[in-house]
């Protein structure tokens, strides 16, 4: 098949990624290197490659505003930055945004860990995400920014209408009504935030993004509101998502399960297996500064790239039996945080939050399971994936989590 068939071909991953883990190894194999001729896109799917368009700005950029008018989402946004503004922003956003600063959350994460999972450990049947794995990240993305708890679902509401549409191209997003409505609405409320910062500072994110300088330079409102949405979104949705398909894959593999309950050890190893196996994000995007050959291919200068990250993650030159869901793999250098100057900042904060919880669920309710022929829905967005529901049970037969 030519490539923009197999491209065509490109299954759903509503059953959880299997068939697209076989579709991604057949694409490796045959067309590493694909052009969608239907959108001009080049599709890049081997591990190698996309840790290479990751990894070197001065051939791949991240501007992707450079090949499409979507500024709206670009602004303020670091992960579409190239230096010298992105270590410049990553520097001034370093200084809010520290490593101690995510250490301090430990005993909150754990103290809001413990109050949602009271709410729901006498019943017998609750929606995992919504009760659970949606509100901690969102409570704690909340409270590190500055603003009142009491919003989050105001928050959920912008966040499920920017990030459930699906789309084949961003710029698709600009004609969708629900999604603007919902981007507009999210600035205008961190704008009013960082003026009221401005004027009485105060010991949160926001605070000292807008007070926060390098070389005497501090940052924009509107860089500053483009940051802290990019942070709630990607924060909030990230350990959301990575915790629903850490219960969806402990369900599928009951040996896998019972080991991590055995050895509550193994948790640190069973959240980064399932961002190999399951990533939260899925692609990586880049433009290209000049002509350039990736996996023999020519590709031209001011070319849209869009790597899976999925398909990297199951690279069989880099992984044992990569789809295989095996929480004692070690050599485990997946790329679901990114790679190079743009690794994810909120990555110790999701990992945190996932392991915290985690080891929590598995003492206080030994018994739970994944609702019996349950529908397990997920985010239409193609950019997202994971569960958007995820039903379970007290102590019946099902698949247990």
């Amino acid at each position: 098949m030519s490539a923009d068939e197999m491209l065509a071909a490109r299954p759903a991953l509503w059953d959880g990624g299997h068939e697209f883990f076989a579709w991604a190894r057949r694409m490796r194999a045959e067309h590493p290197v694909a052009h969608e001729t239907t959108t001009n896109t080049w599709h890049l799917f081997r591990h190698e490659d996309i840790r290479r368009i990751l990894s070197d700005p001065s051939t791949f950029s991240a501007e992707l505003d450079r090949v499409m008018p979507i500024e709206t989402f670009t602004r303020g946004n670091i992960a579409t930055m190239d230096p010298p503004q992105h270590p410049r922003m990553r520097k001034l956003v370093n200084q809010a945004f520290t490593a101690r600063t995510v250490q301090d959350l430990g005993e909150r994460i754990r103290a809001v860990s413990d109050e949602l999972l009271g709410h729901v450990e006498r019943r017998t049947e609750f929606d995992l995400v919504s009760e659970v794995t949606y509100q901690l990240p969102i409570i704690i993305i909340a409270e590190l920014l500055g603003v009142p708890a009491g919003d989050r679902e105001l928050f959920r509401s912008w966040v499920d209408d920017m990030l459930d549409p699906p789309y084949d191209q961003l710029t698709d997003l600009l004609d969708n009504e629900a999604v603007m409505n919902a981007r507009r609405a999210l600035d205008d409320y961190l704008l009013e935030k960082a003026h009221q910062r401005r004027r009485e500072p105060r010991q949160d994110l926001i605070s000292r993004l807008v007070s926060a300088e390098v070389d005497g330079e501090r940052l924009a409102d509107e860089d500053v509101v483009g940051f802290a949405s990019f942070l709630l979104l990607a924060g909030s949705l990230t350990t959301t998502v990575l915790l629903g398909n850490t219960m969806r894959s402990l369900a599928e593999n009951p040996r896998a399960d019972l080991r991590v309950r055995e050895d509550p050890a193994l948790v640190p190893q069973l959240v980064e297996e399932v961002l190999r196996y399951r990533p939260s994000f899925l692609p990586a995007r880049r433009v290209t500064l000049h002509d350039v050959v990736v996996s023999g291919v020519e590709i031209p200068a001011n070319s849209f790239l869009t790597g899976s990250i999925m398909s990297a993650n199951h690279d069989e030159e880099v992984f044992a039996q990569p789809d295989r869901f095996d929480i004692h793999r070690t050599d485990n250098p997946h790329l679901a945080f990114g790679h190079g100057g743009h690794f994810c900042l909120g990555a110790p904060l999701a990992r945190l939050e996932s392991r915290t919880l985690l080891e929590m669920l598995f003492t206080r309710m030994p018994d739970l399971e994944l609702a019996a022929d349950s529908t397990i829905p997920i985010y239409g967005n193609p950019d997202v994936f994971g569960p958007k529901r995820l039903p379970v049970t007290r102590g019946r037969r099902g698949g247990r989590v």
